[in-house]
């Protein structure tokens, strides 16, 4: 089974501040139904690393899909940006997953 990584938070951006990932945990509940009901061989999983780089590229993870605003740290690092889905700014609000599940479906 392909394994993807949401990345959603960075460690900059949670100190100090009430840090929660409930909805980012429902918007990768319902990715993963849609993979499923596709019969697509993917899991999503979210980072629990707070995005360091090296410990995401440690899991080698086949895709990752990064939370708007989060793409530049990952163009600096060595990850192949074809495996990148950047998310839009409504996808992960909306809990639309029609462009992520078409994105991992074509990987």
């Amino acid at each position: 089974m392909k394994e993807a990584i949401l990345v959603y938070t960075t460690l900059p951006l949670i100190i100090g501040s009430n840090f929660s990932s409930h909805h980012e945990q429902e918007f990768v509940m319902h990715l993963n139904t849609a993979l499923a009901a596709r019969q697509l061989d993917w899991h999503v999983s979210l980072d629990e690393s707070f995005g360091d780089s090296q410990a995401i590229k440690a899991k080698k993870p086949d895709a990752l899909i990064l939370k708007n605003g989060l793409q530049h740290q990952f163009e600096r690092h060595d990850f192949d940006q074809n495996q990148i889905y950047q998310l839009g700014a409504l996808e992960l609000s909306t809990l639309s997953t029609r462009s992520v599940v078409a994105f991992l479906a074509n990987h």
